[in-house]
């Protein structure tokens, strides 16, 4: 087989089986499978080409882009505030130097690519969409946890692991579903056309379902511009193209109407796109560093963030531009609006139906971006689009240098960056963190987890190596300092009040001036300070925590238990009354400990009448709305 068709084959499979693979045996269900299938194939790739000797020269403006955007993650990964973070990337995140190279070798490896690519796209998204139809139905045979909700009902997220990225990558993938069945209708090819029309209605189904602005507003994007395309260059009846767009308008409305009503009334987003403002100014040239906008964001959180979201730490910015110029800087974001240009310059410029396809592919991706990020799967697919655009420009020549060297670095890759992963969440998912963190030494995530798990069976020496490493590994991660301050606070053996007091209070002292408007982190601080018997810090603490956010029912338990350790009667009383009446986000045991605290406090007197009302204002506050 050549090297064109054996990358041909490889970019087909990875479209193919990246979106569709998962786990149920990993502690990632979704994000561990589908890094090592990136990491294999790109690995392959590049292997592919070391063994035809063949050397890749970059001279295409889409293709140069590529290479350009690389050299930025890599200066912005040297000047990161977290290394490792940027190197291999946060958990559950996709925008580390190792995923840059992964689809900037897509983007490469896309321009020599042919029809099987399509193919792939269409039967791998038809299969999530299936899947996603089952799931609305009822019929998911695996019991998923954490799964998301709109208005009481279940958003499907299929092999994607959550509806926006679901609904992104079919909108993606829905103009070249479109291609195929407008072909069909004009040959009178009707039966094929019908299926493909049917697969087409399936994904607005499906996207719908999920209920992702952005998504709906992807694929009106998308539809819209291979229909013009069509209309432009072929002679299919104009009345064709209205009724196919009308009806993709009528799906999508019963979702995107109200959500347009309410369409900038996004609070949360709003606020965390002023804090990836925020700290793109505080390093506008080359930005805080690849995936580090999650440890970032700690110092630019506000308190009206706080009431918003509680204690949500977004991990992306939700919005690609935004996460761009924060990790980046200008570099970067200068990079992203120039690939997008050029791609829409190549769209506007040929009256090619395919390309106008991949182009439609290409503007889902930055719209589907400006409301949410991407997945690897999505990435991945919007890689190879830009590689279909850039096809004509890219040139190659023949050389037999450094073929062995680019295959054994591009094996140990995928294994150090793959395979590893792979196996550390398999080992998490089993119980077993010794093992994890010998497979991912360099992850702070992983340490931390092997930390709580020995902290959970009583390995208190193992708890303390874990959290001491974790905090090693990513220093600016204000809960590995919280751990460790409360690990010695409350865990540690052997230790007198003195003696913890010392090791813990510098420790929270440093998640706070991390994390300075972190609720549950100053709540944390103050139980951790009544253990040690230090009542001074944790009236501080409690106090500040309650006027930062009134509905924080644990703060509100908390001051009523230290009133009550200096017998202050009244006091407890009015705040455990506080702290039934008020938000436990979640949090039943609290809710029940609380509420038997004040039946033992008030000795049944009216004690009935008063825990009715706090549960009817509790069950208002905490009742979830049905936001977008």
């Amino acid at each position: 087989m050549s090297s064109d068709r054996t990358a041909t084959a490889l970019v087909a499979a990875l479209l193919l089986f990246l979106p569709l693979v998962f786990s149920t045996h990993t502690h990632e269900p979704f994000a561990a499978p589908k890094i090592f299938v990136m990491a294999v194939i790109a690995a392959a790739l590049w292997i592919a080409h070391a063994r035809s000797g063949r050397t890749l020269l970059v001279s295409g403006t889409l293709a140069t882009l590529a290479v350009l955007f690389v050299l930025a993650a890599l200066i912005a990964t040297a000047g990161s505030i977290d290394l490792a973070s940027s190197l291999y990337g946060r958990p559950d995140s996709h925008v580390s130097l190792v995923h840059h190279l992964c689809f900037a070798t897509f983007v490469l490896a896309g321009a020599r690519a042919h029809r099987a690519v399509r193919w792939s796209t269409i039967a791998a998204a038809g299969s999530a969409a299936a899947y996603a139809l089952v799931q609305d139905a009822g019929l998911d045979p695996i019991a998923w946890t954490n799964v998301a909700y709109y208005c009481d009902r279940l958003r499907p997220f299929a092999t994607l692991g959550h509806a926006n990225a679901l609904g992104g990558y079919l909108a993606m993938a829905a103009p070249l579903v479109l291609v195929e069945a407008l072909a069909a209708a004009r040959v009178r090819r009707f039966a094929r056309a019908t299926f493909f029309f049917a697969l087409l209605a399936a994904f607005i189904r499906v996207i719908v379902l999920g209920a992702s602005r952005g998504a709906l507003l992807a694929l009106l994007m998308a539809l819209s511009i291979v229909l013009l395309s069509v209309a432009r260059g072929t002679a299919l009846p104009k009345r064709t193209l209205v009724v196919v767009l009308a009806l993709a308008l009528l799906g999508t409305s019963p979702i995107l109407v109200p959500r347009l009503a309410t369409f900038f009334q996004s609070p949360s987003r709003l606020a965390i796109f002023a804090a990836a403002w925020r700290t793109f100014l505080s390093a506008p040239f080359f930005g805080a560093g690849l995936d580090t906008f999650q440890l970032a964001f700690q110092t630019q959180r506000t308190l009206d963030y706080w009431q918003l979201e509680w204690g949500a730490t977004p991990q992306h910015a939700h919005n690609e531009l935004l996460q761009i110029l924060a990790t980046e800087g200008a570099l970067g974001g200068i990079l992203a609006l120039g690939a997008i240009g050029v791609a829409a310059r190549l769209v506007t410029q040929s009256v090619h139906t395919e390309r106008a396809a991949w182009g439609a592919v290409v503007a889902a991706a930055a719209v589907h971006a400006l409301f949410s990020f991407h997945t690897v799967a999505s990435a991945s697919l919007a890689a190879i689009a830009l590689g279909q655009l850039g096809a004509a420009e890219v040139t190659y020549v023949w050389s037999r240098a450094r073929r062995w060297s680019v295959a054994v670095i591009a094996v140990i890759a995928a294994l150090a960056l793959g395979l590893a992963p792979l196996l550390a969440s398999a080992a998490l998912r089993r119980g077993d963190g010794r093992a994890a963190t010998a497979w991912l030494p360099w992850s702070d995530a992983t340490w931390s987890r092997f930390a709580q798990t020995a902290l959970a069976e009583g390995r208190d020496r193992d708890a303390l190596v874990g959290f001491g490493e974790a905090r090693r590994l990513s220093p600016l991660n204000a809960y590995h300092h919280a751990n460790l301050g409360r690990f010695f606070a409350r865990s540690m053996p052997g230790l007198s009040p003195a003696e913890r007091r010392t090791h813990a209070l510098p420790a929270y002292d440093a998640a706070l001036l991390l994390d300075p408007n972190n609720v549950i982190l100053r709540v944390d601080a103050a139980v951790s300070a009544l253990a040690m018997d230090d009542k001074e810090a944790a009236f501080f603490h409690l106090e500040r925590t309650v006027a930062d956010d009134p509905t924080f029912a644990q703060a509100w338990a908390a001051l009523a238990h230290a009133h009550a350790l200096e017998g202050h009667f009244v006091e407890t009383r009015v705040f455990l009354m506080n702290a039934v009446t008020n938000n436990w986000h979640g949090d039943e045991q609290g809710v029940l400990r609380a509420e038997a605290a004040l039946v033992r406090l008030m000795g049944g007197r009216g004690v009935d009448t008063a825990l009715a009302e706090a549960w009817d204002a509790r069950v208002a506050l905490e009742r979830p709305a049905c936001v977008p």
